[in-house]
């Protein structure tokens, strides 16, 4: 059996093991050409390293334990620590892949500045909008019908109300915003 420190320094680097399953998984895709979402791939990495880190602390750890309430107690909680780092990671990478600031510095970077008007030509709000309601479509979460947007899966509109509702227990009105159209 692995001793308890090296069960918890596996837990700890799954931040690291959904990071490098991301990689492989993103140039897997991309060499078979399959067009998937970047949050996507993000997520179906997760995944895959769940049951990777799954096996890997089974056979390091939990499988020697003796005491079956061991072996629930010691999964329950690679589970959570697993899901917690993981999901850290996926919201570090959401945020890079989403933020306008972020990317607006790297392309001034890059690009050894714009102008504003070459910003607001790149920025511009049509295609934005465009962008982020075809990647809503592409994550089956829209429908498109006669030029009008309608929900077509939950997952994303429930996942707003959980921060709709985090947002008014810490006293942001964000909710009261959307619904005055502002």
């Amino acid at each position: 059996m692995g001793h308890p420190f090296f069960y918890l320094y596996s837990l700890a680097c799954s931040p690291f093991l959904a990071f490098l399953v991301h990689m492989l998984i993103a140039r897997v895709f991309r060499s078979l050409n399959l067009k998937m979402p970047p949050l996507v791939v993000a997520a179906i990495a997760v995944l895959v390293g769940y049951v990777l880190m799954g096996v890997w602390v089974w056979w390091n750890y939990i499988g020697p334990l003796q005491a079956p309430r061991e072996r629930i107690f010691a999964s329950l909680y690679g589970s959570l620590v697993y899901s917690g780092l993981s999901f850290c990671y996926f919201m570090l990478f959401n945020m890079t892949e989403a933020a306008r600031r972020i990317r607006i510095m790297r392309e001034l970077y890059f690009k050894n500045g714009l102008s504003l008007g070459e910003l607001y030509e790149e920025y511009n709000v049509t295609k934005i909008v465009g962008v982020r309601l075809n990647r809503l479509i592409g994550l089956k979460q829209l429908r498109k019908e006669e030029g009008r947007y309608f929900l077509k899966g939950r997952f994303l509109y429930y996942s707003a109300c959980v921060i709709f509702f985090w947002a008014k227990l810490i006293g942001f009105s964000y909710e009261k915003n959307f619904r005055n159209g502002r």
